[in-house]
């Protein structure tokens, strides 16, 4: 493509007159366009619109040419690791003392500081707010769901 036509493709393309596909082709001739940034600030202008950039490969120099060294991950010391298995029994023998120590069968819910000990309004509250959340989750997972198709979408439009 000579630079006059690749002026007119972006002139159309800034005037919103370019079809998808014209648009691919745009984006391919200024991927392979050679010319210096700054010769030409019509075609920098459509580069910076269009998000197109050129990658040039440096030369290799000669320190480069060895192979990189490896790195060798030393393990924890034994301490360590004796020390984190003792940390996890600890953890578990406390959390079953707890469990055990637990009183069974007492169903009790505070509510704007007052204690609420009857078993019924216990669970109906506890009911009432599991629902709630529920419907805020199903919510919630909808308005996701609904946002990944408009991206959906607009993925397509780009193609």
């Amino acid at each position: 493509m000579t630079d006059k036509e690749l002026h007119l493709l972006i002139e159309r393309y800034f005037e919103a007159e370019t079809s998808i596909a014209e648009e691919r082709e745009l984006r391919k001739a200024l991927a392979s366009h050679s010319a210096p940034v700054g010769t030409d600030p019509l075609i920098d202008e459509a580069k910076a619109v269009m998000g197109v950039t050129a990658v040039i490969s440096a030369p290799q120099s000669a320190t480069s040419s060895r192979p990189p060294r490896k790195t060798r991950r030393l393990a924890p010391p034994v301490w360590w690791q004796s020390a984190a298995a003792v940390a996890i029994i600890a953890i578990l023998v406390t959390g079953i003392i707890h469990i055990n120590r637990a009183p069974r069968g007492e169903c009790v819910a505070y509510l704007n500081g007052r204690e609420i000990s009857d078993r019924d309004a216990v669970m109906n509250m506890m009911f009432s707010d599991l629902s709630e959340m529920e419907a805020a989750s199903a919510s919630l997972q909808n308005e996701i769901s609904d946002d990944f198709s408009d991206i959906a979408i607009a993925f397509e439009d780009i193609d």
